[in-house]
């Protein structure tokens, strides 16, 4: 049997969870969670534009790649604060959590190199385009930005790379927006 210490990236993370420390072993492996954000921009002339974010060169995976706003989930945080903190970090949007709409949970056992990632994943809707940097302190996570065309970028294109599963992420984002 494999044994498993618990990981923790701060010693505030740690704090909450006194008990847990060295002398607590798990028995099996713990998941991390991430969450993802697609961003919708709908115009007035029925163009739907999602927002890609390409990883900056020293992510460790899926580096230069074109991919949705999002992260890991902090120990203290739900996934929709940890949708609404990654999109503020990454993009510079500010939306109230009530925006986010639950698009789904993505939990393929290969889906992200570096380990065992789960993901849920998030929608908002915006109808400006809005001015989109990264927060200060996270220049390096973000290379680019650009809002591709939902249907010419995404669903119609054959040749869409994107990194991890998130071009059925924006699919699955899409046959929801009707609802």
């Amino acid at each position: 049997m494999t044994l498993y210490k618990p990981y923790f990236e701060n010693d505030k993370q740690e704090q909450m969870f006194p008990a847990i420390g060295d002398e607590f072993i798990y028995q099996y492996a713990r998941p991390s969670v991430t969450t993802d954000v697609v961003v919708f921009l709908e115009q007035l002339n029925e163009e739907v534009e999602v927002l890609l974010i390409k990883r900056g060169d020293k992510t460790e995976a899926c580096a230069s790649m074109w991919a949705l706003p999002g992260g890991y989930m902090e120990i203290d945080e739900t996934t929709r604060v940890a949708a609404a903190r990654e999109l503020l970090e990454e993009t510079g949007l500010n939306v109230y959590l009530n925006e986010l709409k639950l698009v789904g949970v993505y939990d393929k056992v290969d889906r992200d190199k570096r380990g065992r990632v789960i993901t849920v994943a998030y929608t908002v809707r915006i109808h400006k385009k809005a001015e989109v940097r990264p927060t200060e302190g996270f220049e390096e996570e973000v290379s680019e930005y650009k809002w591709a065309n939902l249907y010419k970028d995404i669903i119609n294109n054959s040749d869409c790379e994107l990194a991890f599963d998130h071009e059925q992420i924006i699919k699955d984002a899409y046959e929801q927006m009707g609802t």
